[in-house]
């Protein structure tokens, strides 16, 4: 190529390019939303790609430092075409594009009289407002400065681009083009009349997929739409702090960033979860677990929802112009979010009356939880809420103008709702739904009837963490004697007790392991014997062991009787191999029993002992019987 290591030509670059790219990479058919700049990003160096039929709903398309990338025959709804470092000539081709909002073109480092483009017969529309165009960037020039006609004066004009391009609405046929994503032209729009032909509006990714987020189409304001500003002003609890978006260029400076991303902590008041974790007042979080927070605060909201209760979280924190770290729980005890605190608004195709429209205190919301809603009037719109928990409670008001509402869960449909009532009533939780399995849910609620649908707020019912064991008790039938042993059959009954676990399961033991417990064990051995109980809950948490002793003895005691005939000396003894011997007791010549306490002398005469002993377990035994003869005298 005729070069020894110096600076390329483009000419000489063009020529490697195609060493690379043989053929043209094409992008066809697609949807894309992207919360940047650029949708489609053809950076450093990126050549020969052909981009056809696309439809950019949010971000644009940046061509830098390349060569030959056609892009013909797209919709760019909400975002600019990128030229940077452009190569001249670059041999780009800009034709046959819808382009709508204020800037259609935003360049960096390009010059249009040298680069040579091919651009023309597109179409720009900013819904009658002015459009602007950056053709080198830095100084913003007039690309039509009436919004309805090229401006020829521009630098841009006069350096050949768009010079049979238009100024126009494109007419969309459908009535909600965002709501139903279908931006397909009608017979009368001046982009036919440039070679724009439409593009099919379905088929695009998965056939299953969530649908993007819709796209916004410019409003003709020269600023941002009011009512969305001022949504993104609004504030929200979050940890017993306030939090917004931010909004001007002075808080950017403030941080030294150059984007409008992350959510805001409006105040942390001292002794609130932000501030025991470790937020101020005025930090900005740009990360949740490594998810970046854009300037849709729904995405933090979203990835906040999704976690469970309980779960650690990693922020990245923007204060000032430092980055810091801060880690903190997610609360296990139920949360309320608002109506702007990740919830999906959806329109039904062909609305027939005023759609999802978000209103303050001043414009209708006054008595909300946080003085604030979102209210639509058409049948057949949505909203829509993922949530980690086990349950979710739907916060509204209630009035005689509103009507049923068609609630799905987890994509089945669970109930019809009615939100009607005889007088306007605020913050009523109209639908309580418990009992869930613990996880991630996702609810909808679509308009039935009624002139209004509102949506106020949600209280989220958290999985609970179970960590306290349950508890175990043994109780003996009949109940332990006052002697603490038990002279006839006798079982041992388990019964357990959890703060979540309305059965726990109870193991039981008498000795030779642990066996499941079905029913009262009978002990049926004398002597003693420890039944313990353990009970586990469905978390897995055992109790602590109970334990119970069961002495039992069935058996009387045995007394003997040994006698000196000698001395007339009776001496009594007994044996009791369970309890142990209570008492003996004995009586001379059917006389009153007593307590033996010792020997027992006896005179000459005939004498009649009767003997017995009792044991500890109250067993008397039968009376045995001593006859002693009278003794003689000497000879």
């Amino acid at each position: 190529m005729g070069n020894t290591g110096g600076q390329l030509t483009a000419e000489q670059a063009r020529a490697m390019m195609k060493l690379d790219v043989i053929k043209p990479i094409t992008i066809d058919h697609n949807r894309f939303w992207h919360d940047g700049d650029w949708a489609i990003d053809l950076d450093d160096g990126s050549s020969n790609f052909v981009m056809t039929n696309n439809v950019l709903l949010k971000g644009g398309v940046k061509l830098r430092d390349g060569f030959e990338r056609t892009l013909r025959n797209n919709l760019i709804l909400n975002g600019a075409t990128f030229e940077q470092v452009s190569y001249m000539p670059g041999g780009d081709v800009i034709e046959h594009n819808i382009t709508l909002g204020r800037l259609p073109y935003d360049n960096v480092l390009n010059d249009p009289a040298l680069a040579k483009y091919t651009i023309g017969k597109n179409l720009f529309w900013n819904a009658g407002a002015a459009i602007d165009v950056r053709p080198r960037g830095g100084v913003t020039e007039k690309l039509s400065a009436d919004g309805t006609t090229l401006n020829t004066a521009s630098s841009w004009y006069a350096a050949g681009m768009d010079q049979d391009s238009a100024v126009g609405d494109p007419m969309f046929s459908d009535a909600d083009p965002t709501g139903n994503y279908d931006f397909t032209v009608g017979s009368t729009s001046p982009a036919l009349a440039l070679g724009f032909q439409d593009i099919p509006m379905t088929g695009f990714g998965a056939a299953d997929g969530a649908l993007p987020p819709e796209a916004v189409l410019p409003t003709g304001t020269s600023g941002p739409d009011p009512i969305e500003l001022a949504r993104r002003k609004y504030v929200e609890n979050l940890w017993g702090g306030d939090i917004a978006n931010i909004t001007t260029t002075a808080e950017q400076s403030s941080y030294a960033i150059s984007d409008f991303k992350g959510v805001k902590f409006v105040s942390v008041p001292d002794g609130s979860l932000a501030a025991t974790a470790g937020l101020r007042t005025d930090d900005l979080i740009r990360t949740i677990n490594g998810t970046e927070v854009t300037e849709q605060r729904n995405s933090f909201w979203q990835a906040y929802n999704a976690l469970p209760a309980g779960a650690s979280m990693t922020l990245g924190v923007r204060r000032a112009s430092t980055n810091v770290t801060v880690e903190l729980t997610k609360p296990t005890d139920g949360e309320t979010i608002n109506n702007t605190s990740g919830v999906i608004y959806r329109s039904a195709p062909a609305p027939t009356r005023e759609s999802w429209v978000w209103r303050d205190a001043a414009r209708g919301g006054g008595g909300a939880w946080l003085g604030d809603i979102d209210a639509t009037q058409n049948l057949g719109d949505s909203w829509e809420l993922t949530f980690n928990g086990t349950g979710v409670d739907i916060i509204s008001q209630v009035n005689t103008d509103l009507g049923e509402v068609d609630v799905t869960l987890d994509g089945a449909f669970y109930t019809t709702q009615s939100f009607f009532n005889a007088t306007r009533l605020h913050q009523q939780t109209v639908l309580s739904i418990s009992g869930l399995a613990p996880g991630v849910h996702t609810i909808t609620g679509t308009m039935k009837s009624g002139s209004y649908m509102i949506v106020d707020a949600f209280r989220i019912q958290p999985e609970v963490v179970d960590t306290e064991a349950p508890k175990v008790t043994l109780t003996t039938s009949p109940a332990e004697p006052a002697t603490g042993w038990f002279t006839g059959d006798v079982t041992v009954a388990a019964a357990a007790t959890d703060d979540l676990d309305d059965a726990p399961t109870i193991e039981i033991s008498t000795g030779s392991g642990w066996q499941p417990y079905v029913e009262p064990v009978a002990v049926t051995a004398d002597g003693t014997t420890i039944v313990k109980a353990r009970a586990t809950d469905a978390a897995g948490n055992v109790s602590e062991e109970a334990a119970v002793s069961v002495q039992r003895d069935t058996a009387a005691p045995v007394t003997s009787a040994k006698v000196d005939t000698k001395k007339r000396i009776v001496t009594l003894t007994a044996k009791d191999a369970m309890s142990g011997i209570g008492v003996i007791e004995y009586r001379i010549d059917g006389g009153e029993f007593q307590a033996y306490t010792g020997p027992i002398r006896v005179g000459k005469g005939a004498t009649t002992i009767d003997y017995r002993a009792v044991d500890i377990a109250g067993h008397t035994e039968s009376t045995r019987t001593l006859e002693l003869a009278r003794k003689s005298g000497p000879k």
